[in-house]
Order: C-alpha cells, then sequence, then structure tokens
C-alpha cells in the first residue's frame, strides 16, 4: 500500500508523510484519522488512497487550481459516524496561518459517502448553498458514491420526477443562499444541523439535478464562469453566464426530464415507494441494502 501511495504521489508530484500514523500528506492534501481507534492501518490506507485518487480527478475534471498557495492545503479528517450519520461536510476552521478548509468524512468502515461532493466544495468554496450543490452532487455522481445522500442510490432526475409526481417540488427561486431554505442551520461548532430532513432531500435532490442540467447542456466552463462572477459580485449570473433567466432555465430543465420520463419508471417509483418512508437516516433503507 506505501508503494501505491508512492507511485500516486510521484504522478502528482507530490511529498507524503508515511511514516506517522493516520496521516497522509501531499502538495495539496492533509488526511487524517480522527476515528479514535476505529479504523485499522490497511483501511485508513485505502480511505487516503481513495481521497487521493479522487481530488486528482476533481482538479482534473474541473480543469481547477489547487489554491493550496492562497488557502493552504485541504484537510481532510476521517471521524467516527455522527448519531448514525454517514456522510461529509465542508466547513471552514482556524489554523496557525489562518482559516482553513477542511472536509470532515463520518464513516470509516464503510465506502466513503458525500466525499467528492465535499472535496468539490473545497476547491471551489463559496457562500451560496444552490452554487455548492449543483457542482458538488454532479461530481459525487461522477467520481463518488452513488449510494450517498441525496441520490440515495437512485439518479437525482429519478428524484425530482417523483417529487414532482409527489406535489412537493420546490420551485428553485426558493433555493436561496442561507442555510435555512434547505431545512439546516449552522451550529455554533461551524458544522451544519439538521432541522427538516425532507425540505433538505427535496433541496440537494433538487440542486443536483438542475446543476447535472447545466453541466451536459452548457458545460464545465460556464459552470465555473457562473461560479466566478458569484464569487466578485455575489449575485447569481443566470442571464449573463446562459443567457436565460432562471425560470427560463428551469423551465428547459424540467421538460428535459419530462422528456425522459418513460425511461425512468423505474427509478421514479422506487424514489416515490421511498419518499414514504422518510425516517432518521440520511437515505431512507433501499431495497436490497
Amino acid at each position: 500500500m506505501q508503494r501505491l501511495f508512492a507511485l500516486i504521489c510521484l504522478l502528482l508530484s507530490c511529498t507524503m508523510a508515511l511514516a506517522a500514523p493516520g496521516r497522509v500528506e501531499t502538495d495539496t492534501l492533509l488526511i487524517v484519522d480522527e476515528s479514535r481507534g476505529q479504523t485499522s492501518a490497511p483501511r485508513f490506507a485505502e480511505l487516503a488512497d481513495q481521497t487521493i485518487r479522487v481530488t486528482s480527478q476533481l482538479f482534473e475534471f474541473w480543469s481547477a487550481d489547487d489554491r493550496s498557495a492562497e488557502l493552504g492545503k485541504i484537510h481532510v479528517k476521517f471521524l467516527p459516524p455522527y448519531a448514525g450519520y454517514y456522510g461529509a461536510q465542508f466547513h471552514w476552521e482556524q489554523g496557525p496561518s489562518g482559516r482553513m478548509r477542511v472536509v470532515s468524512v463520518f464513516g470509516t468502515h464503510r465506502e466513503a459517502q458525500e466525499l467528492a461532493h465535499k472535496l468539490t466544495h473545497a476547491i471551489f468554496p463559496s457562500s451560496d448553498k444552490l452554487i455548492r450543490n449543483m457542482m458538488g452532487i454532479p461530481a459525487e455522481m461522477r467520481f463518488g458514491n452513488r449510494d450517498s445522500f441525496p441520490m440515495c442510490g437512485l439518479h437525482v432526475d429519478d428524484w425530482v420526477l417523483a417529487l414532482r409526481d409527489a406535489g412537493a417540488y420546490r420551485p428553485l427561486t426558493e433555493l436561496s443562499p442561507e442555510n435555512e431554505p434547505w431545512g439546516q442551520t449552522m451550529g455554533s461548532s461551524g458544522m451544519l444541523i439538521l432541522t427538516d430532513e425532507r425540505l433538505q432531500h427535496i433541496s440537494y435532490a433538487e440542486a443536483g439535478s438542475f446543476g447535472a442540467y447545466l453541466l451536459r447542456h452548457y458545460g464545465i466552463p460556464r459552470m465555473k464562469r457562473f461560479y466566478k462572477v458569484n464569487q466578485e459580485n455575489r449575485t447569481r449570473p443566470w442571464a449573463e453566464v446562459y443567457g436565460h433567466s432562471l425560470l427560463e432555465l428551469e423551465q428547459a430543465w424540467l421538460a428535459a426530464l419530462e422528456s425522459a420520463r418513460a425511461s425512468r419508471s423505474a427509478g421514479i417509483a422506487e424514489a416515490l415507494r421511498l419518499l414514504g418512508l422518510r425516517g432518521a437516516a440520511m437515505c431512507p433503507p433501499r431495497k436490497g441494502l
């Protein structure tokens, strides 16, 4: 495993601290095991390998700079599951030289969930929750774990069509930059606290499906430009970047989903079934799991 790490780092032109147990460092990442003895050394090595690989894929996919000179390395912490929650969060922590980008991954004995999603947030940090999830959820679908929230083993398009059938769809204008319309609030520790699970799932599924549509139809450069303009002036420049208002883009996205409805009948039916099983878990139980 150490030889595999060394090869990956050679390809990435990075340096690694292999001697320190529970710690792997590259030019762009600091990966640490904070699971309080719940993760074996071989399992942590697998997770570190996955983190390095996914981060490399994301940089290539987005043609993105790692911004380590500006923002420092991305810190990735592997932690025990939090109150039964398996997933990840991106947040900022105060470090010796200023704020640090941190991805906390909860749960280590299962396949990592939301890792690509939250690493995308670290690469493109934004105060606008819609923009973060328009970019992060399609990245998780492409490079991560499709059992992660909000896919829960299905495609986000299945969820959106099921939400429309159930009368639970939310117009995208309701997905404002703040946490509260997404069923969350920021805790005193800087970590998000869930306040409305159903609202959260609806919002994330819609944002992920809409982001995937924009990437398919308009490409990566426009989404990066949308992000850049938003960073400069905190507006959502729909017409400037995409040539259409949000309402026009939303109508085109929903029309595209409806045109593919017949091919998604099984997924829609399963999503409708699962909508009635919402419990304490981030993703409801699925058949076969």
